[in-house]
Protein backbone atom coordinates (compact mmCIF):
# COMPACT_ATOMS: atom_id res chain seq x y z
CA UNK A 1 0.00 0.00 0.00
CA UNK A 2 1.68 3.66 -1.24
CA UNK A 3 2.55 5.83 1.72
CA UNK A 4 -0.42 8.34 1.94
CA UNK A 5 0.30 12.23 0.80
CA UNK A 6 3.56 10.90 0.37
CA UNK A 7 4.27 13.96 -1.70
CA UNK A 8 3.17 16.35 0.85
CA UNK A 9 5.42 14.79 3.01
CA UNK A 10 8.41 15.28 1.77
CA UNK A 11 7.48 18.73 0.72
CA UNK A 12 6.58 19.07 4.47
CA UNK A 13 9.70 17.65 5.09
CA UNK A 14 11.75 19.61 2.63
CA UNK A 15 10.76 22.77 4.39
CA UNK A 16 13.08 23.36 7.27
CA UNK A 17 11.53 27.09 7.60
CA UNK A 18 9.17 25.29 9.73
CA UNK A 19 11.04 22.33 11.55
CA UNK A 20 7.87 21.28 13.91
CA UNK A 21 6.45 20.18 10.33
CA UNK A 22 8.96 19.04 8.52
CA UNK A 23 9.14 16.27 11.94
CA UNK A 24 5.85 15.96 12.15
CA UNK A 25 6.02 14.92 8.27
CA UNK A 26 9.13 12.40 8.66
CA UNK A 27 7.38 10.74 11.36
CA UNK A 28 3.63 10.46 9.51
CA UNK A 29 6.18 8.89 6.55
CA UNK A 30 7.78 6.40 9.24
CA UNK A 31 5.04 5.34 10.31
CA UNK A 32 3.43 4.47 7.27
CA UNK A 33 6.19 3.29 5.48
CA UNK A 34 6.55 -0.80 4.72
CA UNK A 35 9.35 -2.94 3.62
CA UNK A 36 8.36 -2.32 0.06
CA UNK A 37 8.91 0.95 0.56
CA UNK A 38 13.00 -0.13 1.69
CA UNK A 39 14.24 1.37 -1.83
CA UNK A 40 12.32 4.67 -1.82
CA UNK A 41 13.56 5.27 2.38
CA UNK A 42 17.15 4.61 0.84
CA UNK A 43 16.69 6.71 -2.59
CA UNK A 44 15.61 9.37 -0.17
CA UNK A 45 18.39 9.23 2.10
CA UNK A 46 20.60 9.20 -0.71
CA UNK A 47 19.11 11.99 -2.58
CA UNK A 48 18.17 14.21 0.31
CA UNK A 49 19.58 16.32 2.45
CA UNK A 50 21.31 15.13 6.43
CA UNK A 51 17.82 15.99 7.59
CA UNK A 52 16.42 13.00 5.77
CA UNK A 53 19.28 10.84 6.90
CA UNK A 54 18.72 11.54 10.58
CA UNK A 55 15.05 11.45 10.27
CA UNK A 56 14.81 7.65 8.12
CA UNK A 57 17.68 6.19 9.66
CA UNK A 58 16.03 4.51 12.52
CA UNK A 59 12.94 3.60 10.16
CA UNK A 60 15.13 2.21 7.13
CA UNK A 61 16.93 0.14 10.47
CA UNK A 62 13.35 -1.21 11.56
CA UNK A 63 12.06 -2.15 7.98
CA UNK A 64 15.09 -3.68 6.78
CA UNK A 65 16.70 -4.66 9.43
CA UNK A 66 20.77 -5.91 9.62
CA UNK A 67 21.10 -5.61 6.11
CA UNK A 68 20.66 -1.84 6.63
CA UNK A 69 24.03 -1.62 8.41
CA UNK A 70 26.30 -0.86 5.59
CA UNK A 71 23.99 1.22 4.19
CA UNK A 72 23.69 3.62 6.96
CA UNK A 73 27.52 3.58 8.22
CA UNK A 74 28.37 4.74 4.47
CA UNK A 75 25.62 7.74 5.03
CA UNK A 76 27.22 8.13 8.52
CA UNK A 77 30.53 8.23 7.44
CA UNK A 78 29.48 11.07 4.31
CA UNK A 79 28.21 12.81 7.03
CA UNK A 80 30.96 12.75 9.57
CA UNK A 81 33.40 14.08 6.05
CA UNK A 82 30.59 16.69 5.91
CA UNK A 83 31.14 17.91 9.53
CA UNK A 84 27.59 16.46 10.41
CA UNK A 85 27.00 15.46 13.72
CA UNK A 86 24.91 12.73 12.96
CA UNK A 87 23.34 12.02 16.50
CA UNK A 88 20.33 10.63 14.92
CA UNK A 89 22.17 8.38 12.60
CA UNK A 90 24.32 7.43 14.67
CA UNK A 91 21.82 6.25 17.21
CA UNK A 92 19.79 3.98 14.60
CA UNK A 93 22.88 2.27 13.81
CA UNK A 94 23.88 1.61 17.37
CA UNK A 95 20.14 0.34 17.70
CA UNK A 96 20.26 -1.70 14.84
CA UNK A 97 23.23 -3.37 15.67
CA UNK A 98 22.19 -3.84 20.01
CA UNK A 99 18.56 -5.26 18.60
CA UNK A 100 20.30 -7.83 16.04
CA UNK A 101 23.71 -9.18 18.22
CA UNK A 102 23.56 -11.86 16.50
CA UNK A 103 22.57 -11.36 13.02
CA UNK A 104 25.05 -8.43 12.74
CA UNK A 105 28.09 -9.87 14.09
CA UNK A 106 29.22 -12.10 10.54
CA UNK A 107 28.84 -7.97 9.38
CA UNK A 108 31.08 -6.59 11.88
CA UNK A 109 33.86 -9.83 11.68
CA UNK A 110 34.14 -9.83 8.51
CA UNK A 111 34.57 -5.32 8.60
CA UNK A 112 36.83 -6.33 11.47
CA UNK A 113 39.29 -7.90 9.04
CA UNK A 114 38.78 -5.29 6.14
CA UNK A 115 41.20 -3.93 3.90
CA UNK A 116 39.31 -0.41 4.84
CA UNK A 117 40.80 1.43 7.92
CA UNK A 118 37.03 2.86 8.05
CA UNK A 119 35.28 -0.39 8.17
CA UNK A 120 37.62 -1.81 10.83
CA UNK A 121 37.14 1.23 12.74
CA UNK A 122 33.29 0.71 12.14
CA UNK A 123 33.71 -2.80 13.46
CA UNK A 124 35.88 -1.88 16.69
CA UNK A 125 33.02 0.68 17.56
CA UNK A 126 30.22 -1.58 17.24
CA UNK A 127 31.82 -4.29 18.64
CA UNK A 128 30.87 -3.29 22.23
CA UNK A 129 27.37 -3.12 21.32
CA UNK A 130 27.60 -7.31 20.59
CA UNK A 131 30.38 -8.02 23.29
CA UNK A 132 27.63 -9.92 24.83
CA UNK A 133 27.05 -12.36 22.11
CA UNK A 134 30.88 -12.05 20.78
CA UNK A 135 34.48 -13.25 20.98
CA UNK A 136 36.91 -10.49 22.16
CA UNK A 137 40.13 -11.41 20.14
CA UNK A 138 39.19 -9.61 16.83
CA UNK A 139 38.69 -6.49 19.43
CA UNK A 140 42.28 -7.63 20.84
CA UNK A 141 43.78 -7.07 16.79
CA UNK A 142 41.87 -3.85 16.47
CA UNK A 143 43.39 -2.62 19.56
CA UNK A 144 46.99 -3.25 17.90
CA UNK A 145 45.98 -2.28 14.83
CA UNK A 146 48.30 -0.14 12.50
CA UNK A 147 45.54 2.98 12.04
CA UNK A 148 45.19 5.05 15.47
CA UNK A 149 41.65 5.30 14.47
CA UNK A 150 40.83 1.68 14.59
CA UNK A 151 43.17 1.39 17.70
CA UNK A 152 41.12 3.92 19.74
CA UNK A 153 37.79 2.58 18.75
CA UNK A 154 38.35 -1.09 19.91
CA UNK A 155 39.56 -0.10 23.37
CA UNK A 156 37.03 2.33 23.75
CA UNK A 157 35.02 -1.00 23.11
CA UNK A 158 36.96 -2.95 25.45
CA UNK A 159 34.75 -2.03 28.29
CA UNK A 160 32.08 -4.85 26.95
CA UNK A 161 34.00 -7.36 28.44
CA UNK A 162 35.20 -6.87 32.47
CA UNK A 163 37.26 -8.92 34.35
CA UNK A 164 39.66 -9.99 31.52
CA UNK A 165 43.69 -10.04 32.26
CA UNK A 166 43.84 -10.12 28.14
CA UNK A 167 41.95 -7.02 27.86
CA UNK A 168 43.67 -5.19 31.03
CA UNK A 169 46.88 -5.88 29.26
CA UNK A 170 45.13 -4.42 26.23
CA UNK A 171 44.22 -1.51 27.99
CA UNK A 172 47.23 -1.14 29.79
CA UNK A 173 48.94 -1.23 26.75
CA UNK A 174 46.68 1.53 25.27
CA UNK A 175 47.99 3.88 27.50
CA UNK A 176 51.06 4.00 26.26
CA UNK A 177 49.94 4.31 22.22
CA UNK A 178 50.04 8.24 21.49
Amino acid sequence: MPIPNLDGLLRDMRNLDNVDRAVAAAEELGRHATAEDVPLLRKLMVEGDNFFRECLGTVLAELEGPPALRFLLGLLREGRALGRDNDALGFAVTELVSAHRRDVLPTLAAMSEADSPADRRDAAWLWGFVAEVAPVEPLLRLARDPDPAVRGAAVGALGGYPGREDVFAALAAALGDP
